[in-house]
């Protein structure tokens, strides 16, 4: 397999992972509330192929080699609390997992500006917050009010 080919391959399979569903998860309810983990992923990949001949000195011989690395990390920044006993913008909280990660704070700086997000995005999918699907259960089709972050 070619080396361009390889890069192909993980270049499709990182855009399969990079994905808002990936980087904001699956809600979980605790009594009234809902807790929806914020997450930070970081990709990176390489790679080269090559292919020659020798010179006089070496008759015969040639060659050709490719390869392909690739590495990813996944780290928790956020959980996003939803409760059900509190209405309006009061009700959800933004907890920072890692205050000294850039990414962390600048989740902090925008959850002012992410919180009316994430009510628009909640009441575009269910009426009432009993609605809202935990893990284990079905999750609606996407309706194109998500956020990334």
């Amino acid at each position: 397999m070619a080396g361009e080919e390889l890069i192909r391959i993980v270049v499709t399979e990182l855009e399969r992972l990079i994905s808002t569903r990936n980087v904001v998860g699956e809600p979980v309810r605790l009594g009234d509330r809902v807790m929806i983990p914020i997450a930070g992923y970081g990709f990176g990949f390489g790679g080269a192929s090559a292919s020659g001949t020798a010179g006089e000195a070496q008759s015969g011989a040639g060659g050709e080699g490719s390869g392909v690395g690739a590495g990813a990390g996944v780290s928790p920044i956020a959980v996003v609390i939803l409760d059900g006993t509190v209405r309006g913008p009061t009700g959800i909280q933004v907890h920072l997992l890692k205050k000294s990660s850039a990414l962390a704070e600048v989740v902090g700086t925008l959850s002012s500006s992410i919180v009316p997000q994430v009510i628009d995005a909640v009441r575009g999918r269910q009426d009432t917050p009993e609605a809202i699907h935990v893990s284990g259960e079905s999750v609606p089709e996407e309706t194109g009010h998500g956020t990334a972050v």
